[in-house]
């Protein structure tokens, strides 16, 4: 066997063994988003095809797994922000429609992120408190940060101008608004409340789970079961919701709303009217609802057990892809 011969061998034996490991760059399915399933593995859902396609292998690995994942449907790109428990670092991966790649590493705590109009913008904990970073995806150097008060809720962008929404909870709900590279504060709710948010249509969509009661060292926290419509333009609330139990995620529909809400281990769904009436409202078989997911005019929920389609008012599984109890993941 001729030494060159014995090199060549060598060389497609490398390449068989790593062939199943993520690499930077990967190419991946143009419509598609992409989450956190394991220690070290990011699942691939193929929205063309409805079911997950890939296991992407991960460099890293965490022993705690936590990921948050957002959504631009505009760009076609998904931002996955997931926790490196060996360096205590977070790693964050950019799908865009040609490719999967790290792109870069912050070493605080972080609470999640959005990119849009060709920057990425995360809310990190540091010394200093509750900070909002804007970052270049290329260098993954920092642009500017702002100082935010209180503790983060929520953070969703207006992918189609850019502008970027951050909540954070004091004894007040605060809403910080970024556009333009100008930041503005601004009391959207009285009272201290844990939410969820999402962008939809010029409107901010507020979800109220919990009245937060701090008394001295203990907490006492009351069940809360509204929703609010923020019109970003004449910046006002326009619109309010009630449901029967804790709304997690909004979903508009034609006649009304469909909401996710229930407790962390019951789930349900229910439909709501224009007038503020509870049409329907039943308990789903799973056990953790992580987020929603639209392309074009499909729409998905994404929980521990696999992935669902929402269609005229009703879920069904379409693939199951369970994700380990011991990952801690958000989609948004």
């Amino acid at each position: 066997m001729t030494e060159k011969f014995r090199c060549t061998m060598i060389l497609i034996g490398l390449a068989v063994l790593l062939s199943g490991c993520f690499s930077d760059g990967q190419k991946v399915s143009s419509n598609s988003i992409n989450y956190l399933n394991g220690e070290d593995t990011v699942s691939l859902f193929d929205f063309d095809k409805s079911k997950v396609t890939d296991q992407l292998k991960l460099k890293i690995s965490s022993e705690f797994p936590f990921g948050r994942t957002s959504i631009n449907p505009v760009e076609k790109t998904t931002l996955t922000m997931i926790l490196n428990s060996e360096t205590n670092g977070y790693h964050y991966y950019l799908q865009s429609s040609e490719s999967f790649k790290e792109i870069g590493k912050v070493d605080e705590s972080i609470y999640g992120g959005v990119y849009t109009n060709g920057h990425i913008y995360t809310i990190v904990y540091d010394k200093e408190g509750t900070i909002l970073k804007k970052f270049d995806p290329e260098t993954f150097k920092e642009k500017s940060k702002w100082t935010l008060k209180g503790d983060p809720e929520a953070i969703v962008a207006d992918y189609n101008t850019g502008t970027v929404y951050a909540l954070t909870r004091t004894d007040d709900i605060l809403l910080y608004t970024v556009k333009d590279q100008e930041i503005t504060e601004k009391k959207l709710l009285d009272n201290s409340y844990e939410i969820n948010a999402q962008f939809e249509d010029k409107t901010l969509i507020v979800s109220i789970s919990q009245l937060v009661r701090q008394n001295g060292k203990e907490t006492n926290n009351k069940e809360e079961k509204r929703i609010v419509f923020y019109d970003t333009d004449r910046e006002k609330i326009t619109n309010t919701y009630t449901t029967e139990h804790p709304p997690k995620f909004v979903m508009p529909s034609e006649n009304g709303l469909l909401v996710f809400s229930g407790t962390p281990n019951n789930n349900y769904l229910e439909e709501i009217n224009d007038e503020n009436e509870i049409i329907s409202s039943s308990e789903l078989e799973t056990t953790e609802i992580f987020g929603l997911a639209v392309h074009q005019e499909h729409k998905y929920m994404v929980a521990r057990d696999g992935i669902y389609e929402v269609k005229n008012g009703q879920v069904s599984l379409i693939e199951k892809n369970e994700v380990p109890d011991s990952v801690d993941l958000s989609i948004q």
